[in-house]
């Protein structure tokens, strides 16, 4: 039970970070169109 609960989350960890990434880098350049829109 333990193994098989680490084994979930050592594959669903990356995935979180490289989703949290991915957020971080286009998030910046979705405001930036916004604002590029409003001006």
């Amino acid at each position: 039970m333990c193994a098989w609960s680490h084994k979930i989350f050592a594959q669903a960890l990356p995935a979180t970070v490289k989703c949290v990434v991915t957020l971080e880098n286009v998030t910046p350049s979705a405001l930036t169109f916004q604002r590029g829109l409003l001006t």
